[in-house]
């Protein structure tokens, strides 16, 4: 995800631990409540929309995490990336904010 935003020139912030993550569309560190209501919903929701297109089913709200598991195997995991590509470029063309 930081490299598909970089590469579309989108601000993300990213907070992980092991392979539990949560992605903000901001461009500042998100610690609590506050810094995370300064992310960008509508990015997320645009970005969600783009992933569901390509087959990745992630949590419909960016205060939700994701995650990978013992169950996705490298096709799941590339799939993914090729969509976080497609799904970011669409984000820096329809969200003035990031």
């Amino acid at each position: 995800m930081r490299g598909a935003a970089k590469s579309a020139g989108v601000a993300v912030t990213l907070n992980r631990l092991g392979s539990l993550g949560c992605g903000f569309f901001t461009k500042g560190p998100v610690t609590d409540l506050e810094s995370a209501a300064r992310a960008d919903t509508e990015a997320y929701a645009v970005f969600f929309r783009e992933m569901l297109k390509k087959g990745v089913y992630l949590a419909p709200s960016q205060f939700e995490a994701f995650f990978t598991g013992a169950a996705h195997e490298r096709e799941d995991l590339d799939l993914t990336i090729e969509a976080a590509f497609h799904a970011m470029k669409v984000v820096a063309q329809n969200c003035a904010s990031v």
